[in-house]
């Protein structure tokens, strides 16, 4: 910016009564050329901002009366943030937390950090555990478009910053809180799950809501679920003509208030009205209890992460209960079909042949935990694992399923 152009925003913020000095009693103000992208949906704990639309200047200071929050010393928290919709420009996002209130926001400030270059994020963090930071903060949310390492001071050629006021607390309930999905306004009667059945559960023509999330109640809705077991699982479509998308099912098994990658345990599309399949959950003892599921669709797409923005769609949250799995060592490591893994034990880099086209694939180590999962429709597959260790590899051939251990060395 040339000295004619920092004269007349000095002059400027004088008017408006704002400082853009980081010693005064008011953030820096970071600048934007164009406004077209900005944040559109943002929420944190309890604070649930959805669709609100672009800013004068790319820059708004959010009243507490209309959004705030209570976020306690020590506790974790899910965030989430998109911009207004897939198509548009992609970018960075970035999310600040004045904690020691001198009105700077520092880099160990930054409590969400976004090099993905997309147009949603999604994390969860820690607030620390320091007694000077209760009382009222400010908390900056920022979009840049094509950013990198973003700054919240700096001139950008499109985005927007929202700053809003919360309290830091030293105690709060605690309740595990799960990252908010979001949907482009008035999408999600594109591609709505108007059934959802496994187990226990059949949620029939439940329609969509406008902000395109639901989270049943216990009582309302839920399953038990065995480890080591299959269960058919039903996702279906309404009656909308031509359009076609993706379905995904998370289960939060170790129960940290993250939808991890590993625990994706059904996808199925992205041309479909109605998936069906079978869920299968690796068996390990600490992954007991009762369980936070997500059920998404997407338009056009599988949906590849729990949290964020998807082009249209629809979010459903359950609560479930899995169990420990009654399935003994001798049924667990059965052979009941004709495949091979080979070489065993290997270096990593195994073949996995049968005589008839595989279904479905999951290799899990001996925790539990799904390290690789496809569904090939193929009689051969080339598999590698650059981790050594004993593992087991669940096949299913048609009707049949079969089980088998081997070695990584």
């Amino acid at each position: 910016m040339n000295t004619i152009g920092k004269v007349i925003l000095m002059i400027s913020l004088s008017i408006l009564g704002i400082s853009n000095d980081a010693n005064s009693q008011s953030p820096c103000i970071p600048q934007f050329t164009s406004n077209y992208e900005y944040v559109d949906n943002f929420a944190i704990h309890t604070l649930v901002s959805l669709y609100s639309g672009t800013s004068v200047n790319g820059y708004e200071v959010v009243p507490p009366s209309l959004y705030t929050v209570s976020l306690a010393l020590g506790k974790s928290y899910p965030i989430s943030v998109s911009t207004v919709d897939p198509i548009s420009y992609v970018g960075n996002f970035g999310v600040w937390i004045d904690y020691n209130n001198n009105y700077q926001f520092e880099p160990e400030e930054k409590v969400l950090v976004d090099t993905n270059q997309g147009y949603t994020a999604a994390c969860r963090f820690t607030v620390p555990a320091d007694s000077s930071y209760l009382g009222e903060r400010i908390m900056r949310v920022m979009y840049v478009r094509l950013g990198e390492n973003i700054t919240p001071c700096d001139n950008y050629y499109s985005g927007e910053a929202e700053d809003y006021t919360i309290s830091i607390v030293g105690q709060q309930e605690d309740t595990m809180m799960y990252c908010m999905p979001f949907c482009p306004k008035l999408m999600s009667h594109v591609f709505p799950i108007e059934e959802f059945k496994l187990g226990s559960i059949h949620n029939l023509y439940s329609g969509y809501t406008p902000t395109s999330y639901s989270l049943y109640k216990h009582e309302e809705f839920t399953t038990t679920m065995e480890m080591g077991k299959y269960y058919s699982v039903k996702i279906s479509l309404g009656s909308i003509a031509g359009v076609a998308g993706g379905y995904a099912v998370w289960i939060d098994l170790d129960n940290d208030g993250i939808f991890e990658a590993w625990e994706r345990v059904f996808h199925d599309g992205p041309l479909l009205k109605t998936a069906t399949g079978t869920i299968k959950l690796p068996v390990n003892p600490a992954y007991a209890g009762l369980r936070r599921m997500r059920v998404r669709s997407a338009w056009a797409e599988v949906p590849d992460h729990a949290c964020g923005l998807v082009r249209a769609g629809e979010t459903e949250d359950y609560t479930i209960l899995v169990t420990e799995s009654t399935v003994g060592e001798s049924e667990l490591l059965a052979v009941d079909a004709d495949w091979s893994i080979s070489p065993n034990p290997s270096r990593g880099n195994i073949e996995i042949s049968s005589a008839l086209p595989i279904d479905e694939i999951r290799i899990q180590d001996m925790t539990g935990r799904l390290i690789f999962e496809d569904n090939p429709a193929s009689d051969h597959l080339s598999v590698n694992l650059s981790q050594p260790g004993i593992y087991i590899a669940t096949v299913v051939i048609g009707k049949q399923v079969s089980r088998r251990r081997f070695e990584v060395i």
